[in-house]
């Protein structure tokens, strides 16, 4: 947010990226035909392995299957 200029939050904020915006490692990205400016940086993605819902920290920890490295586009 500060790098946009933007106000920046007083908690953390959650994105989800869905299964479907992800490809193979080494697969060409495609971007849309009128994309004007694209951005792009490294993230850190944890998989989540179970459905869970008002998750004890030990619950939440046991539900992690894999750290990553993500190239966000």
């Amino acid at each position: 947010a500060k790098e946009l200029g933007n106000e920046v939050p007083t908690a953390p904020l959650i994105f989800l990226k869905p299964a479907s915006s992800v490809i193979d490692g080494g697969a060409a990205i495609v971007l849309p035909k009128d994309a004007g400016r694209v951005d792009f940086e490294g993230e850190i993605g944890v998989v989540i392995g179970t459905r869970l819902s008002r998750a004890t920290r030990e619950q939440a920890a046991a539900a992690v299957r894999g750290i990553v490295a993500v190239n966000d586009v």
